[in-house]
């Protein structure tokens, strides 16, 4: 498949309504995820997958919080999904 010039400035108008769609999808992740990564899987030139992965860094304050005793690990707080 040969590259396709993309027009100055960049905007969706050149992409296929696929290529919107897939960006779409990547944004999404983007803000979805704070600390993590994206990883956009493609064969045979199509991207057919996106998968993230979330990190949740534990740091000093984990070490100095008790244990609440209910089983969650001390000091974990899930961030708030929007």
């Amino acid at each position: 498949m040969p590259a396709r010039k993309i027009s100055e400035p960049w905007t969706l108008a050149g992409l296929t309504t696929r290529e919107q769609t897939i960006l779409v999808q990547v944004l999404k992740a983007l803000r979805q995820v704070r600390y993590g990564s994206i990883t956009i899987i493609v064969q045979d030139s199509r991207v057919v997958q996106i998968d993230y992965t979330e990190k949740i860094r534990l740091g000093k304050e984990m070490e100095q919080a008790p244990d609440r005793g209910n089983g969650e690990a001390p000091g974990f707080n899930p961030p708030a999904r929007t």
